[in-house]
């Protein structure tokens, strides 16, 4: 019993060793693209870069000489995984924050919103019907009131609930619409300078 309770003390210790150096080596090379002083990259470039490290991760732990076999170092595999998933998402978090364009995504698409809004009631003040004058005209006002809350609220650190909806609802506009538009445009832009390179 002594000699078996020793064995797979030493099969744990082993086992948890191989996994911290393999969760360290994960988190240096990822320190090395996107950590605290590098700039932001594209979510699609670290989401390479975490695929290449984790697989690299996997294979120090396995290649790693331990006591106990593959069958008693599945449970500590699994838990790298789950490690590894966790410091991912720290370092995705991490990234996204650098992101100018996210710290200022609810007044661009405020400031968005505030100008077709203006453009249209303006158009349809001349010809249209009376109730989308309204609309437009009530739009543009919650917006310019919704842009205001979201400034004061940014610079005081007052009302930050309120703050919040206002993300909420300025991300959800821009990943319903916004953002396929966006999209498109660019897809299109795309493919006319592909045209007048090959003219």
């Amino acid at each position: 019993d002594f000699f078996r309770n020793f064995s797979q003390a030493t099969a744990e210790a082993n086992n948890l060793a191989a996994q911290a150096a393999a969760l360290d080596f994960y988190n240096k090379q990822m320190e090395k693209i996107c950590g605290g002083g590098k700039p932001f990259i594209s979510p699609t470039e670290l989401e390479t870069h975490h695929a290449t490290n984790s697989e690299r991760a996997f294979q120090q732990f396995k290649s790693t000489r331990k006591m106990g076999g593959d069958v008693f170092s599945e449970r500590y595999q699994d838990d790298l995984d789950a490690q590894i998933r966790a410091a991912y998402d720290s370092f995705a978090k991490q990234n996204d924050g650098k992101n100018i364009f996210n710290a200022f995504r609810s007044p661009v698409v405020l400031v968005t919103i505030i100008v077709v809004a203006w453009l249209l009631r303006y158009l349809f003040s001349f010809f249209g019907p009376l109730v989308l004058y309204n609309l437009f005209g009530w739009t543009l006002v919650l917006s310019v009131l919704a842009l205001v809350l979201w400034m004061f609220a940014r610079t005081t650190g007052q009302l930050r609930d309120a703050a919040r909806v206002v993300d909420w609802a300025t991300d959800l506009l821009w990943d319903q619409v916004f953002a396929e538009a966006y999209a498109r445009t660019a897809t299109g832009f795309a493919k006319q300078a592909i045209k007048v390179k090959t003219r």
